[in-house]
């Protein structure tokens, strides 16, 4: 038996092979019992993770009024929920999966052959992770569009996307891209092994054309545009290796004992290059002017009311009461002039600021270029910040909110996350911060003081439904210690026994019978105004104590724990009350009549 150390297993001792599958064997069960452990954990953040793998998916839905995904089968959320963690924990637990791969591999390799592994492992994982991240920033969403609004076409079909339908599409692009992504490294050791040159695979490039749309075809879904994504990306990474492989090939050919060596830091240089290339090319994606529209916010906003305006086009009560803003008509004469329908704005935003002002975003292709062509731009007061984006309001505020940079944006991290979380939820929202002088109003005294900024969405379709988002989250007690997080808890406890209470009592709420009882009084008014001029000073003084009396407002109200509530009470068909660990969310079915009230306490006050 040979002696050399490179021969021998781990420790010195050849392993026969019983040995090596149980050695196999206790790898793998430790290996599986990290994993459960660590789905276990992954498991409180289930939520967050598969709204970071659906948000492209989801922005894409957003823009073309799709705002929620369903569920067919009770049991399709959980499912789909344990294959984010399981997946989650995979990820965050390759370092220890694969130091248990590389303790098992390692006494059977040659010295030589280890310094490839560690190569060859960095490689394959930022390769993956690139494709992953093409994937994730611009095949995702742009796919998403573009087939949702095949869908949309004919305007007798609805988009209804489930859960486990949400998931299998983006997984299965991050996964595939991912792999695809592998081809340059799989032509580096074809080279490296000299199974190819780089010579032949420059004449074989025509045939792999071909190839790349087969296999895109074959892995995409049936449609020329995901097909033409995936091949267009597969030919430019087999030039790349192609590159690679000329290197690799010269390295050979020069006979040189570190010929290996030489070829993989030709691979690592070659890798360096593409990173650098594709920072760039990130980095031009998101230097797009297609920031949300939130990125203007001021620090002095009091309100914030976004709008979907080609969904609320086709919804006339909505619109309606979008018109009924202040100096809506003169911006829509100034639309109509310049030849922009409403429907062809893609993004729109109402900015009240502290001293009573109000400021309107809007953004449609080339809408700054019509604008200034028809004149309009002087006569609207308008701020210009890029060709498809302007400000429309008081010179200075417009001024002010164009020149404010997007890449750092005056809102926290937590707003960020309730502006995201707002502008998915529904066509319409409204974003208020603690220094809103509505909160009151709208949350009660009480709530308003235990909350931090706070959102509100409203979903349309055949059921017109309010969503409020109460995050729990504080900034000054905002932290993983025990003490915040009971107190957090405290404070969750009291907003939401206040919001059921006041949940109850509007649901509760006779509505026939205070109609009636308004009507009542409306005729007995009527015929009070009648009769008093007929009557003796006596009798009529007494009468219009009984108008007063009848005129004043109704006392049997719902109580102001959340008098959002009470102020729809008599047009709610349902209100339901949801806690999670950092937010309650309050959903109302309502009316039109309904829907009028809250607007006008929300954005119209």
């Amino acid at each position: 038996m040979s002696t050399d150390p490179d021969t021998l297993a781990f420790g010195g001792k050849v392993m026969s092979f019983r040995e090596h599958l149980m050695e196999l064997r206790r790898r793998l069960v430790r290996a599986t019992f990290i994993v459960v452990i660590g789905a276990f954990i992954t498991w409180e953040y289930r939520i967050p993770l598969f709204e970071f793998l659906a948000r492209p998916v989801a922005d894409a839905l957003a823009d073309n009024g799709v705002y929620s995904f369903q569920t067919i089968t009770l049991t399709e959320g959980i499912v789909v929920y344990m294959k984010v963690t399981f997946v989650a924990a995979l990820v965050f637990l390759s370092p220890y999966l694969f130091w248990e791969l590389w303790a098992f591999i390692s006494p059977g390799l040659y010295k030589r052959e280890k310094r490839f592994i560690l190569p060859l492992t960095a490689f394959s994982v930022a390769f993956f992770l690139l494709g992953a991240a093409f994937a994730y920033v611009v095949l995702l969403p742009f796919m998403t569009d573009w087939l949702v609004n095949l869908t949309l076409e004919a305007g007798h079909i609805d988009v209804t996307l489930t859960l486990a339908n949400t998931y299998s599409f983006a997984f299965s692009f991050l996964l595939m891209f991912g792999l695809v992504f592998e081809l340059p490294l799989v032509l580096f050791f074809l080279a490296l092994w000299g199974a190819v040159s780089g010579k032949g695979l420059l004449k074989f490039w025509r045939y792999f054309v071909v190839i790349s749309f087969i296999v895109s075809g074959i892995l995409t879904p049936p449609d020329p545009l995901s097909q033409t994504f995936m091949a267009v990306p597969l030919n430019v990474l087999y030039g790349f290796g192609v590159l690679v492989a000329f290197t690799v090939s010269r390295a050979r050919a020069s006979g040189r004992a570190d010929a290996s060596r030489l070829a993989l830091r030709a691979m690592g240089l070659s890798m360096a290059a593409l990173l650098v290339l594709a920072s760039a090319f990130f980095l031009l994606i998101a230097g797009l002017p297609d920031k949300p529209l939130t990125a203007w916010m001021p620090p002095n906003a009091t309100f914030a009311a976004g709008m979907n305006p080609r969904i609320l086009a086709q919804e006339k009560a909505v619109l309606g009461l979008v018109s009924s803003l202040p100096d809506s008509a003169k911006l829509f004469d100034a639309l109509r002039g310049a030849g922009v329908e409403l429907d062809a704005l893609t993004e729109g935003m109402v900015i009240g600021t502290a001293d009573g002002r109000r400021a309107v975003v809007l953004r449609a292709s080339g809408l700054a270029k019509k604008l200034e062509a028809a004149g309009a731009l002087a006569t609207l007061d308008a701020a210009r910040i890029d060709d498809d984006t302007l400000v429309l309001g008081p010179k200075d505020l417009a001024t002010t909110i164009a020149g404010l940079d997007p890449v750092v944006p005056t809102l926290g991290p937590e707003g960020q996350r309730l502006m995201t979380r707002l502008a998915g939820s529904g066509p319409l929202w409204v974003w208020l911060p603690t220094t809103s002088p509505a909160r009151a109003a709208v949350l009660g005294v009480e709530n308003a003081t235990e909350l931090e900024s706070v959102g509100a969405a409203l979903s349309l379709g055949q059921r017109r439904q309010v969503v409020f988002d109460l995050p729990l989250s504080r900034s000054d007690v905002d932290n993983d210690s025990a003490e915040a997080k009971a107190e957090r808890e405290t404070r969750g406890d009291r907003l939401l026994a206040r919001i059921e209470a006041a949940r109850v009592a509007a649901l509760s709420t006779d509505r026939d019978a205070e109609a009636r009882m308004t009507r009542l009084s409306t005729a007995l008014v009527a015929l009070a105004d009648e009769v008093a001029p007929l009557l003796e000073p006596g009798a009529k003084q007494r009468v219009e104590a009984l108008r007063a009396v009848l005129q004043a407002p109704n006392s049997r109200t719902v109580p102001e724990t959340f008098p959002a509530l009470s102020t729809i009470a008599a047009h709610l068909r349902g209100v339901s009350v949801r806690r999670e660990d950092t937010r309650l969310t309050v959903t109302a079915e309502l009316d039109d009549q309904g829907l009028s009230a809250l607007f006008s306490l929300l954005v119209a006050r």
